[in-house]
């Protein structure tokens, strides 16, 4: 087997969604295909799936879009063979960590001065 489908196995290990696998399985059959393409490490199965994501959004009407499995299978396909400059895919900025404020609200107890007793008697 060669290394980019190598990749693309690793990638998906242990993956359970049933419309992923069916891609993966039709990337996997592709016989014409340069396989070093799964080999550039700017992708991955997430980016794709994100991808497909965002094309089938263009297509929804009030939230619901149904797209065939070949323009799934071409859109993914494209994910691969395409750069993410030329597919307008922005790499994200990672965000610096902000620690968040803690709800536990320290009390200063102030010392006393000890006092001096007086007696009575």
């Amino acid at each position: 087997m060669d290394e980019g489908i190598t990749r693309l196995n690793k990638m998906f290990e242990g993956q359970q969604d049933i419309a992923l696998t069916k891609v993966v399985n039709h990337l996997k059959e592709l016989k014409d295909i340069d396989t070093t393409i799964f080999l550039n490490d700017e992708k991955d199965l997430k980016g794709m799936c994100d991808y497909v994501k965002s094309r089938a959004k263009e297509f929804a009407v009030n939230n619901v879009a149904m797209i065939i499995d070949e323009t799934v299978y071409g859109w993914s396909l494209n994910y691969w063979q395409l750069s993410n400059e030329e597919l307008g895919i922005k790499k994200e900025e990672p965000k610096p960590i902000i620690p968040k404020p803690s709800n536990v609200v320290t009390k200063q107890v102030e010392e006393t001065p000890p006092r001096a007793q007086l007696t009575l008697f």
